[in-house]
C-alpha cells in the first residue's frame, strides 16, 4: 500500500517524491516543505563538504522504494496507543545488544515514573526529551508493516513489526495522530567532580535513578562515578565471566530483569531464563519469547553494582560499550521472592 494522499489527491507530504527547493546559502538546513518534520534530502545541508554520517531516519525516508509516511504525532503521539497493536514484534537494538520480543505492549512509562515489569508484555521506559520521529512503513516483498521510531538525532530507537495477529485498524489509525503530546524536558545527569560527588549523588539511589540515568544520556554520567562506588558494592568485573553465570541461572531457570537501552527508549523484559549461550564473542539469552543477542567483543567494561530496589539492596550487572554508554542490564525488579533473590544475589556477588 502506497504512502496515503491528502483528500483533494495533492501528494505534497510524500516524503519520497524528490524535491525541487531553491537555492540555499552553504550549510543551511531547512524543511522542505513536503512533511510538517520532514527529514528528507532536501533539508540536508547542502555543503557537499558535510561529512556528517547519514542517519537511520534519512536513510529509511530517502530509499527509492520506501512506502510509508513520516506520523505528524511523532515519537510522543503514537507511544500512548501502542497497546492498541496487539500482538507485535518489538525490537531494540543499542550499540552491541538487540532484543526481540513477541507480545502485546504495556502502556509505555516515561521516564521518573514507575519500574513496570509486567510477565508477558512488553514494557517499554521512554525519555520523550531524547525521541522525535515516528514513521510508519507498508508491507514489501521481504517486511511486513512496521512502526519505526527515531531519536532526536534521527538514529533507530525502537521498531515493532506487525504480525498476522496485529490489529491493522489500530496500526493504520496510528497514522493519522497528528498532535504533539507536551512533556518535561528532562536534563541530562550531571558528570561527578570528584569521588565524594559521585558518592554523595550515588548513596541511597534507587533503582529509578538507577534507570533513568540511563536513560537521560545513555549511561555516560553514571559510567564516569561507578569507580568511586566500591564502598557501595560496586566493582568492575569480566564481562566474558558473566556467560557462565547466566548459564547457570538458565539451568535453574531463575526469573530475571532484561534492559536493552537504546537512544531515549528502553526495552525492558522480567520472566524465566531459559536459555544462555556463549558463542565466540556472542551472548544469546532467551526467556519467554524474548530473544536478546550482546556482542562482547565491542563491550568495554562491565561493572556488578548495587541499589535499592523493593526488596532492599539488589544487585545488577550493567554492560558498557565503546561510546561510553550503558546498553545491557541485568537486574531483579519488583517483588521478587526471597528465594529467587538470594540466588541472583549470590551469583552476581561470585563474580
Amino acid at each position: 500500500m502506497s504512502a496515503p494522499s491528502s483528500s483533494d489527491g495533492d501528494r505534497s507530504d510524500d516524503p519520497t517524491s524528490t524535491p525541487g527547493p531553491p537555492a540555499l546559502p552553504s550549510g543551511s538546513r531547512r524543511p522542505c516543505g513536503r512533511h510538517s518534520e520532514c527529514r528528507c534530502a532536501a533539508a540536508a545541508p547542502t555543503d557537499t563538504g558535510d561529512s556528517a554520517a547519514i542517519s537511520d531516519l534519512d536513510a529509511l525516508l530517502t530509499k527509492p522504494d520506501f512506502s510509508g509516511e513520516q506520523i505528524g504525532g511523532g515519537a510522543a503521539g503514537v507511544a500512548e496507543f501502542l497497546p492498541l497493536l496487539d500482538e507485535t514484534v518489538a525490537i531494540t537494538v543499542s550499540g552491541p545488544a538487540v532484543m526481540n520480543d513477541v507480545g502485546h505492549y504495556d502502556v509505555p512509562t516515561e521516564i521518573g515514573g514507575p519500574i513496570r515489569t509486567a510477565k508477558n508484555r512488553i514494557s517499554l521506559r521512554m525519555n520523550m526529551s531524547r525521541l522525535h520521529a515516528a514513521v510508519a512503513t507498508d508491507p514489501d516483498q521481504y517486511l511486513p508493516p512496521t512502526l519505526r521510531i527515531f531519536d532526536t538525532t534521527g538514529f533507530a530507537a525502537h521498531a515493532s513489526y506487525l504480525t498476522p495477529r496485529s490489529d491493522r485498524l489500530a496500526f493504520e489509525a496510528l497514522r493519522s495522530v497528528r498532535t504533539r503530546p507536551s512533556y518535561a524536558v528532562v536534563p541530562r545527569p550531571r558528570t561527578p567532580v570528584s569521588d565524594a560527588d559521585a558518592l554523595a549523588e550515588w548513596e541511597g539511589a534507587d533503582q529509578i535513578q538507577q534507570f533513568d540515568s540511563i536513560l537521560a544520556d545513555g549511561g555516560v554520567a553514571r559510567q564516569a562515578a561507578l569507580p568511586a562506588l566500591a564502598s557501595l558494592g560496586t566493582r568492575q568485573i569480566d564481562a566474558t565471566a558473566i556467560a557462565g553465570a547466566l548459564e547457570h541461572l538458565a539451568y535453574l531457570e531463575l526469573p530475571m530483569t532484561m534492559v536493552t537501552a537504546g537512544a531515549g527508549c528502553m526495552q525492558i523484559h522480567h520472566d524465566h531464563l531459559i536459555a544462555a549461550r556463549m558463542t565466540g564473542g556472542n551472548l544469546t539469552l532467551a526467556s519467554g519469547l524474548c530473544r536478546m543477542m550482546v556482542d562482547l567483543t565491542h563491550v568495554t567494561e562491565c561493572w556488578a553494582t548495587v541499589t535499592s530496589g523493593v526488596r532492599g539492596p539488589t544487585a545488577s550487572i550493567e554492560l558498557y560499550d565503546r561510546r561510553g554508554h550503558c546498553p545491557v542490564l541485568f537486574t531483579q525488579t519488583g517483588a521478587t521472592d526471597s528465594v529467587v533473590a538470594g540466588v541472583w544475589e549470590e551469583i552476581v556477588h561470585s563474580l
